[in-house]
């Protein structure tokens, strides 16, 4: 019993915020509990802190091997392309190496900017061919059914249906309905 007692008091001194306060055993032990459960969720904490920062330090690792790669090639095309230095023209040959470096980088980066032009050009043309051979809103009237989205909308008409098709798409037909008088009802 005295062991038992001993081990309590052993425990309650282990707990913060206990030293000095009056617990009973089953204070004591659910204190333990909540403390060790607090303890496992740092743990945690620190465990996947420890495991992003571990990510993150072997991507910059990466990154870093990468741009030390391709400095040291450009220092190996430098030397290759680099007259002696007490040449007058040394300098010059330098700069004209760079600059052959970056347009070569610049016609790369133009090629695939027309590439990518290309592809989105193309996204357009199927966007616009699918829109234009949709079919026609139920709300619009005959005569806009037999007219293709945009063919007379150059003239000042084609230009007035575009936008009363526009307006009965939003507001429905009940915007050109006529309203009966009361006259006559």
């Amino acid at each position: 019993m005295q062991s038992i007692n001993s081990g309590f008091r052993a425990l309650k001194m282990l707990l913060p915020q206990a030293d000095g306060e009056k617990m009973s055993k089953a204070a004591i032990l659910q204190h333990a509990a909540e403390h060790i459960y607090a303890l496992q969720q740092e743990k945690a904490r620190t465990a996947h802190q420890t495991a992003h920062l571990t990510w993150l330090l072997a991507s910059m690792q990466e990154s870093t091997a990468a741009l030390q790669q391709q400095q040291q090639q450009r220092q190996l095309s430098d030397q290759r392309v680099s007259p002696p230095t007490d040449h007058p023209t040394a300098s010059l040959a330098v700069s004209l190496a760079e600059t052959h470096q970056e347009l070569a980088h610049l016609r790369i980066e133009l090629e695939r900017e027309r590439r990518v032009r290309a592809n989105v050009e193309k996204r357009l043309s199927s966007l616009t061919s699918s829109f234009q051979s949709a079919p026609p809103d139920s709300n619009s009237s005959p005569a806009e059914k037999d007219t293709p989205m945009g063919d007379d909308s150059d003239t000042p008409r084609g230009t007035l249906d575009t936008i009363v098709r526009a307006i009965r798409h939003l507001e429905g037909d009940r915007v050109f309905t006529p309203v009966p008088d009361e006259e006559s009802s």
